[in-house]
Parts: structure tokens; C-alpha cells; sequence
């Protein structure tokens, strides 16, 4: 309630030139207005009970299932804020008041349909809660940014909300996996159109992937090989456009950590730690430079201690392969519209590949894996080579 008070009667910032600064990337919600603070007339309040289904919806084991989930974008903040707008999307709020009466809402954000219900708020006492629904679609907002308003309650008092919305050019899930008998095959990958506009798909790879398989039991960090980390080495060669390199998990509930040390420009290697609470990490190198990496896989949890395997990979990638297309492309789909897309790949030998296309020209990207033969094949001609390291030179 307090931090809703602050944000919505605060006034903006002001530029060098002395116009009002109203991005909420740089001045947040604007200065706290200390005349107005302890009287918003409105707030928005959120609980226990509200950030226990948050974090429930976010897969936290909380303890609390009662508290049942709440989307993101549902959580009861004095803001709004999308960062992967497609289609058209409802957020929920909820409104109590301090001071009654009746409060109508003001919408500033350019390029976006934003639709408020119910149209006015009409509170007989304090103390009431009303729930209102935002509808948010793009009209004619530029792709891949942010676009930033506000959402203001008029009535006995004024309340301000700052919004930030960015379309993005489709949704898409994460990876494709695909397997084939012989080195041609095709499958089919679903999206979701964020925009009228076609949309182009870029193609790096197929390119061949190398996995070596590790099973530890969990233990401290060390660059080395022992019974709770695997030291690996993997060379990049000249003319790699994109590198990945990761600890690829055998099952969700456990938790491998990896440490990359890369070559730096001073002729030795720079640590880069990838250690989130997933199951698996992975390292995505744009441009990287040519010469030996060393991959540490560090088994930090499993349940009950006990060992889990995974399987370390690298991947080099030279641009397009030539060995998968995707149609049509471009993709044309109006603007929310689920729709698909064939790949079809050809002459790939026995092994694993992997491609990352790159859908529209703003960040949004998927990887296809394909799989060709049994699950037993090695890793196909021209994948890097994973050897076991004794030891990370100057480490």
C-alpha cells in the first residue's frame, strides 16, 4: 500500500531542457510528492496471499497451495510492464480506496488499443476493492521496443500508473526437437504471430553437436575431474559466427552449475560462470574468439544427494548451412494468430545437429534439435571435439 501511495502521486522528473521526463527506465515512477503521498484516494494493495500465488505461479515451492497462482502480469503492482506483447493480452488489477467516489480512468500510450473495464469506478466508502481488466493490443507501436504511458484514475483524487509495453515479432517456444530415420526428414514448429507484417526467419546451421556424457554426485566447485565436476576442452576455430556450449541435464530436479573459461585477448583465459536454479546452463557465444575453451560441469544438488548424469555439448556454428529451410518464409500471420511453419532438413549424416533461427530482426529466437538414427549415433563429421582436460592452464 505504501509503495503504491509513493508511485502513484509521484511527479515526473525533469530533462536537462526542463520538459518532463516520463520513461519509467530512467526516473522509475517520478519524485515522490510529499504533499500528496499520505492521500492517494487509491491504492493498490497486495498481501501475502498475492505474492504467495506470485511466486507459486513462477513453479517456487512455497509450501502455500492454497494461495493458488497468479500470473506475472496479474500481480496487484502500481505499474504495468510487458515485455513480449503479441496478439492482445488482459491484465487484472485491483483498486481500493481511501477517499470514495467516483473514478474514471485516463489512458496515454501511444501506438496501443487499451481498453479499461469497467469504465468508472464507483466506491460508496473506504476501505472498498474493485477489480478492473486492461486490455492491451498493438495498433501501430514499433516492434521489439518499449513504448511508455500511463494509466491515470481521476476523481476526488489523481492516481498515476506508469506503463510499459514492448510488441515483440511472434511467441514461440523455447526449442523444437525432431528425429528422423535417415538425414532427411521435417517437422512442424508453432508460433504465435505478433505482427501483420510478414516475418522474416533467419537460419544459422544445422551444425553438429557434440555431447560426452558425465554422471557425479554433488559436491564443491573445482576445475578438474573428480566425483563432482568434469573438466573438459573444446576448441573454436576461426570464422565461427555463434558458439554454444552447456551441461544438457538428464532430468529436472537437479541442479548442475558450469564455468566456461574462454580465451581472452591477452593470451590467457577469462572465467564466465553460468549457475542459475536450473537444471541445465548453457553459454551462448556471439562472434566468439577462435582458440581452446575449457568446461567445467559442477554437480551442486540432487535430491538426496545422490549422482545424476547429464551430457556436456558444444556446438560451432558458420552461418547457414544450407541443410534446413523453413516455409514458407517469411512467415505472414495476423497479429495474434497461431500458425506453423514446415522444416525440412536433407542431407544430414547419423548424429545430432542444432540450429538457432531468429524470427523477425528483434531478439526473438528458437533452437531446433535434430536427432538422425539411432540414439547411440556419434557425434557427425565436423562437430567439435570434447576431451577430457587434467587441468585449466593459469586457472
Amino acid at each position: 500500500m505504501v509503495k503504491s501511495a509513493m508511485m502513484t502521486t509521484a511527479y515526473p522528473l525533469v530533462n536537462a531542457d526542463g520538459t518532463p521526463n516520463t520513461d519509467p527506465f530512467q526516473g522509475g515512477a517520478g519524485h515522490i510528492d510529499s504533499t500528496h503521498v499520505l492521500d492517494p484516494g487509491l491504492v493498490y494493495d497486495s498481501g501475502m496471499q498475492d505474492w504467495l500465488g506470485f511466486l507459486n505461479g513462477q513453479g517456487v515451492e512455497t509450501g502455500a497451495p492454497q494461495a493458488g497462482t497468479i500470473a506475472a502480469r496479474d500481480l496487484n503492482l502500481p505499474s504495468i510492464a510487458l515485455g513480449s506483447l503479441v496478439g492482445e493480452v488482459q491484465v487484472k488489477r485491483k483498486l481500493t480506496a481511501l477517499v470514495p467516489g467516483m473514478y474514471r480512468p485516463e489512458v496515454n500510450l501511444p501506438g496501443f488499443s487499451v481498453n479499461v473495464e469497467p469504465k468508472a469506478l464507483n466506491f460508496a466508502k473506504a476501505g472498498q476493492t474493485r477489480e478492473v481488466t486492461v486490455t492491451i493490443r498493438n495498433v501501430s507501436a514499433p516492434v521489439g521496443k518499449f513504448t511508455t504511458g500511463s494509466l491515470t484514475w481521476k476523481g476526488p483524487r489523481t492516481v498515476t500508473s506508469p506503463l510499459a509495453i514492448r510488441p515483440v515479432d511472434a511467441q514461440i517456444a523455447p526449442s523444437f526437437s525432431f528425429g528422423s530415420a535417415t538425414g532427411s526428414g521435417s517437422g512442424t514448429m508453432g508460433l504465435v504471430s505478433g505482427s501483420d507484417s510478414p516475418i522474416a526467419v533467419g537460419v544459422q546451421g544445422l551444425a553438429p553437436l557434440s555431447q560426452t556424457a558425465i554422471t557425479k554426485t554433488p559436491g564443491t566447485y573445482a576445475p578438474t575431474n573428480d566425483a563432482h565436476n568434469a573438466l573438459l576442452q573444446v576448441k573454436v576455430p576461426t570464422g565461427t559466427t555463434f558458439a554454444r556450449m552447456g551441461v544438457q541435464a538428464q532430468s529436472t530436479d537437479v541442479d548442475w552449475d558450469m564455468v566456461v573459461y574462454a580465451p581472452n585477448g591477452s593470451g590467457g583465459l577469462t572465467p564466465i560462470q553460468v549457475a542459475t536454479a536450473s537444471a541445465s546452463e548453457f553459454l551462448d557465444l556471439e562472434s566468439p574468439r577462435a582458440g581452446t575453451y575449457y568446461v567445467v560441469a559442477n554437480l551442486y544438488a540432487t535430491p538426496g544427494n545422490g549422482p545424476a548424469t547429464a551430457s556436456v555439448q558444444a556446438v560451432n556454428f558458420a552461418g547457414d548451412a544450407g541443410n534446413l529451410t523453413v516455409n514458407p518464409n517469411p512467415i505472414v500471420a495476423p497479429n495474434g494468430t497461431a500458425t506453423s511453419a514446415t522444416l525440412n532438413w536433407t542431407g544430414l549424416s547419423e548424429g545430432s545437429y542444432l540450429s538457432r533461427l531468429s524470427l523477425g530482426s528483434n531478439g526473438i529466437k528458437t533452437w531446433v534439435n535434430v536427432k538422425v538414427g539411432p540414439g547411440s549415433a556419434p557425434a557427425p563429421a565436423g562437430a567439435p571435439q570434447l576431451d577430457l582436460a587434467q587441468v585449466v592452464p593459469a586457472a
